[in-house]
């Protein structure tokens, strides 16, 4: 599908027609903050919000495989609360927004004819009974009807884990996923020399999309594209962070103190990045 076609598609009048009565009746709300604003806005976010939003000026990560994953932006201010609000709180027209997003990523830096369907991360079940659904199958079932290629049911959870939000640190978080993910049997039978875009909604050390990629390369799948709404870079707003520095005696030791964001945001957390435990197996290529 060209770009041309894309753009009709996210905003057709009949979408249009029924999201203004739709705001009508319930108010256009702020996919962070909640707060009420224009019903014509396609924004998503308010004045407020929006100014707090930085994006990635390049969205592209990579793996020691060379696979390519896509990230829209920092998990921080409002773009960190749109996605809890999703995530938590039934918020599925923040879902639609982050898809369309990650859309414009996929069309920006690939060519879509590429690739044979769209996965997504399996649910933790008790996270998904929890919340209702899977969040990473709501933004995949997006991207696919935008994108016009098939989604694919073909990944699940060997055994189920705890949340990766509850691991201290990177090698943790490995640990807990190592053996979670793999193809139940119309995967099995389907995926081996095809190519797929795997979709979740946040990554921070990529131990879950590994887990998955490895997976389904065990399964002959000949290219993976893994595609997020955001990337954790270390150190948050209010986050205590652990650097790493050299004692007297020549030990490695951590301080902790609190990081404010920099003017140069992106340039100074690609620096954070690489001096904290919690290193990710996607980086800049």
């Amino acid at each position: 599908m060209n770009r041309e076609r894309f753009k009709v598609s996210l905003s057709s009048p009949l979408s249009r027609v029924l999201k203004f009565f739709s705001f009508c009746f319930f108010g256009n709300r702020c996919i962070a903050c909640r707060s009420l604003i224009s019903v014509f806005s396609d924004i998503g976010f308010c004045d407020k919000c929006e100014k707090s939003v930085k994006v990635f000026d390049d969205k592209r990560f990579s793996n020691e495989e060379g696979e390519l994953m896509l990230a829209t932006a920092p998990y921080f201010s409002a773009w960190r609360k749109s996605l809890i609000h999703f995530k938590f709180h039934g918020a599925r027209e923040a879902g639609e927004y982050h898809a369309k997003r990650i859309v414009e990523n996929i069309m920006s830096y690939t060519d879509i004819s590429e690739y044979d369907g769209i996965l997504c991360v399996p649910a933790i079940v008790s996270l998904e009974r929890k919340r209702r659904y899977n969040q990473a199958e709501v933004l995949a079932r997006n991207v696919a009807d935008f994108l016009d290629l098939p989604f694919c049911d073909y990944m699940e959870k060997k055994k189920d884990i705890k949340s990766q939000t509850a691991c201290k640190n990177s090698a943790e978080r490995f640990k807990n996923v190592r053996g979670a993910y793999g193809l139940n049997e119309e995967g099995i039978k389907n995926v081996s020399g095809k190519s797929f875009i795997l979709i979740d909604d946040i990554t921070t050390t990529g131990a879950t999309l590994s887990e998955c990629g490895k997976a389904l390369r065990a399964g002959g799948v000949r290219n993976i594209l893994y595609a997020t709404a955001a990337k954790t870079v270390i150190g948050g707003d209010f986050l205590p962070l652990r650097l790493p520095i050299e004692n007297g005696k020549g030990d490695i030791v951590f301080l902790k103190k609190r990081w404010k964001k920099p003017e140069n945001f992106e340039k100074a957390a690609r620096r954070r990045l690489n001096k904290t435990l919690l290193q990710s197996r996607f980086f800049r290529k």
